[in-house]
């Protein structure tokens, strides 16, 4: 896709098990609100202490938690980016920062009842707790894509560094694995030899990504 230094950051699995739950209660609402992306929260807040009756809860809510927000999601013409259930022990609704203009009281309380109906009648949930907050859009959402070479085409590096694309009609691999160019006398390979082709760098560095296509065969 001709993206350079993509950004990867790398942690430490953790078991969701070993991860103490936070108190929950009246006040993870209120610190939902210190957070610069947050914008209403709904229901009540459980008061939990315990360790089992906290994972007990959050299993009900994820358990409980279905397609209900289909039709208010993005890919559907509404302003749902994201829906799941946060370790605070409520449902985090996610809503596209780009249209913020279109978020208002009306659109959140209609999501809202949605939620809680569903609940009510799946889990026996009233007042189910929900904090809305900002979320913005994948970046792959925002990529504009290019056509990429075909699955069987071969890549190859030159001796200048840059790539070359051969079509599956313009280059092939010998019974040796050397690469041959088709109609080109001063390059291609005679049958039996062992020889890499000029002007290309060791076989070995021919993109082992492209090669898939050729063990398939």
């Amino acid at each position: 896709m001709g993206i350079s230094d993509i950004p990867v950051v790398f942690m430490w699995a953790q078991d969701d098990e070993d991860m103490p739950l936070p108190d929950y209660g009246p006040e993870i609402f209120e610190e939902a609100k210190s957070s610069p992306s947050f914008i209403a929260a709904y229901g009540t807040m459980p008061v939990i202490k315990q360790e089992s009756e906290k994972r007990s809860w959050t299993d009900q809510l994820g358990h409980s938690k279905g397609r209900e927000l289909d039709p208010f999601f993005a890919e559907f013409g509404g302003l749902v980016i994201g829906y799941g259930v946060s370790i605070n022990g409520y449902l985090s609704v996610g809503l596209d920062s780009e249209n913020s203009e279109k978020v208002n009281e009306s659109v959140i309380d209609e999501i809202y009842q949605t939620i809680d109906s569903h609940f009510e009648q799946e889990a026996g949930i009233n007042e189910v707790p929900v904090v809305f907050e900002w979320e913005g859009r994948a970046v792959e959402d925002e990529l504009e894509y290019t056509s990429s070479p075909d699955e069987e085409d071969i890549i190859v590096i030159g001796d200048d560094g840059n790539l070359i694309t051969y079509t599956k009609d313009e280059a092939y691999f010998d019974e040796d694995g050397n690469l041959v160019i088709t109609g080109n006398e001063t390059t291609q390979e005679e049958p039996g030899t062992n020889k890499q082709t000029p002007g290309f760098i060791s076989i070995m560095l021919i993109i082992g990504l492209l090669l898939s296509a050729r063990s398939r065969k």
